[in-house]
């Protein structure tokens, strides 16, 4: 169901980075170098069509490193449809590693999996739940980060999901996101993601 269909908004990001490569000539990271996609913030406004209405809303999330391969995630959520507010909370751990099959394909990549608790509530209604996930992330050109992404989550009925997600690098900081989900319903999000200077 909808609600549940939010929780992917989070758009895994997940631990320590790849092995640092030069920098472009105009001094830009690639998306997977330094530790940037493990120290992320996004910020995304997205557009639901789904069998309760047409809901949109906003979602924040973010990512830090545990180790070389483990990182904690979270996201809040808040969306509306036809007056009525909900807000979404996700958070857990996942596990990231390189894919050096793929290493003559992208200039980087790497497979990651997650689970978290989610939770769903508004006035007088909660309801909580999992999600599991796993997928893969690639540099596909210089700026450009690309991430499929399926899984399983279970807080209202049971729903199995898919989403794409790119990213294209402005500066060392900011980086334009767009996702596109597929579930029960579909949810188109566009947004900004933020990540420290690498030193």
């Amino acid at each position: 169901m909808l609600p549940i269909c939010l929780a992917l908004s989070l758009w895994t990001p997940a631990a320590e980075p790849i092995a640092p490569t030069a920098l472009a000539q105009d001094g830009f990271l690639n998306n997977l170098t330094g530790d940037a996609p493990w120290h992320t913030l996004r910020w995304q406004w997205f557009q639901a069509e789904a069998s309760l209405g047409d809901p949109d809303g906003y979602i924040f999330d973010g990512a830090m490193p545990l180790n070389e391969n483990l990182y904690g995630y979270g996201n809040w959520g808040f969306f509306s449809e036809d007056g009525l507010d909900y807000d979404l909370l996700t958070f857990g751990v996942g596990y990231h590693d390189n894919v050096a099959a793929l290493e003559d394909v992208f200039e980087e990549a790497e497979w990651f999996a997650r689970g978290g608790f989610q939770n769903v509530s508004a006035v007088g209604f909660q309801e909580s739940g999992f999600e599991i996930a796993g997928g893969l992330r690639a540099i596909l050109a210089e700026r450009i980060e690309a991430e499929l992404t399926v899984g399983y989550r279970e807080t209202f009925d049971a729903d199995f999901f898919g989403s794409i997600r790119g990213e294209y690098e402005l500066s060392r900081n900011v980086a334009l996101t767009a996702r596109f989900e597929v579930a029960e319903d579909e949810i188109l999000g566009l947004g900004f993601r933020f990540y420290p200077t690498q030193g």
